[in-house]
């Protein structure tokens, strides 16, 4: 009689942004509110996409140099007035979540976003309920690819890097998660391009939820 291999990890921690959250569309629209501002100038579509997965300073003074400071605050208060409208749910992403869930996988959220917009990002996706842990920018020292705030959740569920992985949509995630020594899994539904993500060889590239639930349940 065959029976189920066990996940081959316990613990799975989840980035938002892209990968839990479509934040796309609201973060486009924010830089590009943001630029016009202060700087005056439009931002092609294409050239925001560039910048996603990256810290948002390091972008505002790419943008705007001694201006970054305006343009930062610009992005900051538009997503809190006008974000929650563009903000969608990567639908599926509930489904993975209970079934990972229900094989004893805990999991988690690590992001880069402070805690109130993170919350809110969650409500709207109506996933705040299935996340027991997350960690936010008030939480750890440095931005990814530094590991601080992947190690912070780990540290909070008592569970070792090499029992655990980290989910994302950027070339960062992945990075982060080595840097943890922690498993890395890329999906490519989020910011971050097939190339990319492969070029920072995580240990899949999924293109589906079903393929992910696969993954992580395999």
């Amino acid at each position: 009689m065959l029976t189920a291999m066990p996940p081959r990890w316990t613990v799975v921690l989840f980035d938002l942004d892209g990968t839990l959250v479509n934040t796309v569309p609201m973060m486009i629209a924010a830089y590009q509110q943001a630029v016009r501002a202060v700087v005056g100038i439009e931002l092609p579509e294409d050239r925001v996409r560039a910048l996603l997965g990256r810290p948002l300073l390091d972008n505002c003074r790419e943008l705007a140099g001694d201006r970054a400071a305006e343009v930062y605050a610009g992005y900051v208060r538009w997503t809190v007035e006008y974000g929650d409208d563009l903000l969608l749910a990567h639908e599926g992403m509930d489904e993975v979540l209970d079934a990972v869930t229900r094989a004893g996988i805990r999991v988690g959220v690590c992001t880069d976003k402070r805690l109130d917009a993170a919350e809110s990002s969650l409500r709207i996706a109506d996933l705040h309920g299935s996340i027991p842990i997350l960690t936010t920018f008030e939480d750890a020292p440095g931005p990814k690819p530094h590991p601080s705030g992947l190690l912070h959740s780990l540290s909070l569920l008592g569970a070792a890097p090499q029992a655990s992985a980290y989910v994302g949509d950027t070339a960062v995630d992945m990075r982060a998660a080595k840097a943890a020594g922690m498993g890395a899994v890329a999906v490519t539904w989020g910011t971050g391009t097939r190339e990319s993500l492969a070029e920072a060889e995580p240990d899949a590239i999924v293109d589906t939820r079903e393929e992910l639930r696969e993954v992580l349940l395999g």
